[in-house]
């Protein structure tokens, strides 16, 4: 029987489909009738794994199928992988023939390494998991590279077609080819437009290795996805890319991974997903569609692994080894973990060097741990963090400028990966230095950075965004920004100096609607990703919205519990407008306080929610703003400080508690911009 279906060439000759089936999460009692199913529909790609726990079924499907005369064996195209248990050279023979039984097959067209790391070596009657009396995964001490080496004498004995990796990161891949005298034909990962993995896609193409995508649609029934976790299947954007062409969005995101020239491997137990996932033949996307899907990455892993990170050494080696692979998201870690590591890595020079990073950097990636799981999502499908780190007035409390360049960098380590800045700050220089500091320690990569600034009053005429954009980017020497936002709705004087009798600011007459057509235009040459408004009140967003071909995703305001800006906020989210809060501990350190002003930090409903939780009273207001659903950057250049804010996500305000601080509001405002009240853009003249 005839398949649809394109095929690729392996770096061996071997020709594999472009589509494939997958099976894993495909429960027994459902995954045999799926893949007759999908031998019915076309499919001749089967993707399997010993772990999956089904490949006995799997292997009554293909039987069968073989047996009806609607497929012969080599029609169809088998990918089976070997478990880390089972990283021990002298047993890999053997348990690939275990997988062959299973199948009832004689050889495999495919197989994989199903992860770099090894856990204690077992026996194929032996748990998947291994672990110790505290429940922690244990490391085997086999390493890829000989696994590889018997890899390889598989091809030699014919039990194998073809050889390849799953999981693999740059560093590793590069450790494989340095011994290989058989290569990967392929590294299978996961891969869908919030993690596009365009880095890894192109050092494999470089190497002759195919990418193989597994949750091409985002792994929207994982067992640990939470409600408000973002779907691709349900984006906006992927919808109507599907409406135009007059196809699902599941078969978009098919095809946007076969025209990349990526394996795909999707996988569904209902008749009509498996069928609809196959047809996608008859249709091609666009350049200009697959550029918009391109914009949805953010290195948004969906499969965690995180029982392997809560192992010991191993989660040092991960850390090692994460070039380009998304930043691990990794669950909080015991302190015996930590001081225990010197008694677990001998001390050679690999290991020196395991140690030095697993000192320098390993606590922010703990810490980061939930802040990644703590992503909001724009208009435009683009994830953001909640909490960010402000730096307003940081070059006005830091007199040196090394102090400053270290405070970001501790910032960076903690785990913060948002940053707000301006071109009025007056120090994105230096955080451009800190950023790049940190990128070529190899601490961060670009693309894990979340960076918004803003234009100046004085820039707003049409000519003069694109040139103070390229400006900022230059001080931070950076190709683009995240977010790009108008500072504030009036504009002023392109002589910044320039002020009338009374001291007070010269209007420059144009009109934000001009401004926001050249932030615009910003998008799209693609100079930041989004663009968004700062103070703008409700009558000026109207008046965006009615113009914009690309809505604003933020209006940043200042934000806290005297000032909850409930009325704005609900405007704001009923247009698809999320609010970022500035100022959210009331800024006691601005210039212009009054030691006779209530201060925030000091109220007794603060203090006490704070003894309530154990918590200081900075982090019940910032976990305050994040369970309102508004993004919050804090400001501190105090390392210790720094650390508490960002240390909010192991506790819960009640409704009653959030009740109680939006209680306090009264309308007061700390930041008027009194200078420029007179001008008639200023957005606190009419708020309604």
């Amino acid at each position: 029987m005839a398949s649809k279906n394109q095929f690729i060439t392996f770096n061996n000759g071997q020709k594999y489909p472009v589509v494939g089936f997958g099976t894993w999460k495909s429960k027994p009692g459902e995954v045999e009738e799926a893949v007759k199913v999908a031998i019915d529909t076309g499919y001749r790609h089967i993707d399997c794994a010993m772990v999956y726990d089904n490949e006995n079924e799997i292997g009554k499907a293909i039987k069968q199928k073989i047996d009806e005369g609607v497929v012969k064996r080599e029609d169809l195209f088998i990918t089976s992988k070997l478990w880390n248990t089972f990283h021990q050279p002298d047993y890999v023979e053997t348990v690939l023939k275990k997988t062959l039984s299973n199948l009832q097959i004689e050889y495999l067209d495919l197989y994989l390494i199903h992860w770099p790391m090894a856990f204690k070596e077992g026996k194929l009657e032996d748990e998947w998991f291994p672990k110790d009396a505290d429940g922690v995964t244990l490391e085997g001490n086999g390493s890829y590279i000989e696994t590889w080496k018997a890899m390889e004498n598989l091809v030699t004995k014919g039990l194998v077609k073809s050889i390849g990796i799953s999981n693999f990161n740059k560093k590793q891949i590069e450790n494989i080819l340095s011994i290989a005298t058989i290569k990967p034909v392929v590294n299978q990962i996961e891969c869908h437009p919030y993690l596009n993995q365009k880095k890894l896609k192109e050092f494999c193409e470089q190497n002759n290795i195919f990418v193989t995508a597994y949750s091409p649609l985002g792994s929207p029934d994982r067992p640990w996805a939470k409600p408000e976790d973002p779907s691709l299947l349900e984006d906006p954007k992927i919808v109507a890319i599907a409406k135009k062409y007059g196809k699902t969005a599941a078969q978009v995101l098919i095809k946007y991974q076969v025209q990349r020239g990526i394996i795909v491997i999707p996988k569904s137990v209902t008749k009509s997903r498996i069928e609809s996932n196959f047809d996608i033949w008859d249709f091609v996307l666009e350049q200009g569609d697959i550029d918009a899907i391109d914009t949805f990455d953010c290195n948004g892993r969906v499969l965690h692994l995180n029982w392997y990170r809560t192992t010991k050494l191993q989660i040092i080696k991960y850390v090692w080894s994460i070039e380009y692979c998304q930043t691990p998201v990794l669950h909080k870690i015991t302190q015996k973990y930590k001081t225990a590591v010197t008694s677990l890595v001998p001390l050679t020079t690999t290991s020196a060097k395991i140690l030095f990073f697993f000192v320098t950097v390993t606590n922010r990636y703990l810490n980061m741990a939930s802040n990644l799981m703590k992503m909001v999502k724009f208009n435009n499908g683009q994830l953001y963090p909640i909490l960010g780190l402000g730096t307003w007035q940081a070059s006005a409390i830091i007199d040196d400028s090394q102090q400053l360049i270290n405070s970001i960098k501790n910032a960076i380590d903690i785990g913060y990966r948002h940053f707000d800045c301006a071109a009025i700050y007056n120090n994105e220089k230096l955080l451009g230095k800190a950023i790049n500091d940190k990128i070529l320690e190899g601490v961060i990569k670009r693309d894990e950075l979340f960076i918004t600034s803003k234009l100046w009053n004085d820039k707003h005429r049409s000519e003069l965004v694109e040139e103070a954009l390229k400006n900022t980017l230059n001080d931070l020497c950076l190709s683009y920004v995240d977010l790009y936002l108008i500072h504030w709705p009036f504009g002023t004087s392109e002589d910044s100096n320039a002020t009338d009798s009374e001291g007070r600011l010269l209007s420059s007459g144009i009109s934000y609607l001009e401004t926001w057509k050249a932030m615009e235009a910003c998008v799209q040459k693609g100079l930041t990703k989004s663009i968004g408004v700062s103070n703008f009140n409700i009558k000026q967003l109207k008046d965006i919205l009615e113009i914009a071909t690309i809505k604003p995703v933020v209006n940043q305001v200042e934000c806290h519990p005297y000032l909850t800006q409930n009325k704005l906020k609900e405007f704001c989210e009923s247009n698809g407008i999320l609010l970022t809060g500035y100022a959210p501990l009331g800024s006691a350190k601005r210039s212009w306080a009054g030691p006779e002003e209530d201060a925030i930090l000091d109220e007794p409903i603060v203090k006490q929610l704070a003894d309530k939780y154990k918590k200081t009273n900075a982090q019940i207001l910032i976990k305050f703003q994040i369970q309102r659903g508004v993004i919050v950057i804090p400001k501190s250049s105090n390392s210790e400080r720094q650390k508490e804010n960002f240390d909010v996500w192991d506790f819960e305000l009640t409704t009653q508690d959030i009740d109680l601080l939006e209680s306090l509001n009264k309308n007061a405002r700390y930041f008027e911009f009194n200078t420029a009240k007179h001008l008639k853009d200023h957005p606190f003249l009419d708020e309604a």
